[in-house]
């Protein structure tokens, strides 16, 4: 389901956002970021009352000088009812809040889709080296492993043993693990992995401005992985493991947090 979930999104994406990867990924993620804010602020204006907002942003303003006096002067029950009606102000405007959230759920989840498909790494070159991992059940722990050799693909030796996985909870939720370190020609190379009886196979594409999914889950508990390189935005934005926000996913989240309040300043939308 979500594979097809997955390609149904990158069949609405890729011809509308796909001239973006001919430019640096960073100039990419930031077109897509900002038009990101630019679809919030906008469903906004058509879900929104914006006289309500408009007046309910003024009314908060007056109340903070309010507030501000009121303690300037040391008035602590002028405080206190300022503070009240600041917070009937802001349950007033709350169910506002609902429509766009949920109208912009949608664009924004297919916005999300393609970044992730398209740009948290950079496709490998043509000849580039690539580990290629291959996650299996217990019961496949001691057994050997092998990549079937084809045509424009090398391997640093085609046969693993597969050993216990204990490379941490950052990895795919797998108990044994057999890697290789692979270079193709340029295009889209079918890999066969052969394990046992099991056969797996699963694309691995080089030279291109697109990469093969990164993880394939297989039947029978199976996972391939290609660890490919991290695109960061500028080179020096870090991604945040411990709560699983891949770099691409931190810029774009900073992007958009920071262009959201300046459209609103360019375009008066509440």
């Amino acid at each position: 389901m979500v594979d097809q979930l997955t390609r149904f999104c990158l069949s609405i994406t890729d011809p509308v956002l796909g001239w973006l990867l001919r430019l640096p990924s960073a100039w990419a993620l930031t077109i897509v970021a900002l038009a990101t804010a630019v679809i919030l602020r906008g469903v906004r204006w058509f879900t929104t009352d914006q006289d309500l907002l408009h007046r309910a942003a003024a009314d908060r303003r007056r109340l903070k000088e309010c507030i501000r006096e009121a303690r300037q002067r040391g008035d602590r029950d002028a405080v206190a009812r300022h503070k009240a009606v600041a917070a009937q102000v802001a349950f007033r405007t709350l169910g506002q809040e609902l429509k766009p959230l949920l109208v912009s759920l949608v664009p924004v989840a297919v916005l999300a889709v393609w970044c992730f498909s398209r740009l948290e790494f950079h496709p490998p070159a043509a000849g580039e080296p690539v580990e290629v991992a291959l996650y299996t059940p217990v019961p496949a722990i001691g057994d050997l492993a092998h990549i079937v050799p084809a045509d424009g693909v090398e391997a640093d030796g085609w046969v693993r043993p597969v050993t216990p996985d204990a490379t941490g909870t950052n990895t795919p939720p797998a108990n044994g693990i057999a890697a290789w370190t692979v270079r193709a020609s340029g295009g889209s190379h079918e890999l066969t992995f052969r394990i046992g009886d099991v056969t797996l196979t699963r694309e691995f594409r080089a030279g291109a401005r697109t990469y093969a999914e990164p993880l394939h889950f297989h039947d029978g508990g199976y996972v391939t992985q290609l660890r490919m390189r991290e695109a960061r935005f500028l080179g020096i934005v870090p991604g945040i493991p411990q709560i699983g926000f891949a770099p691409w996913l931190v810029a774009y989240l900073l992007i958009v947090c920071a262009a959201f309040p300046l459209i609103r300043k360019v375009t008066g939308i509440q």
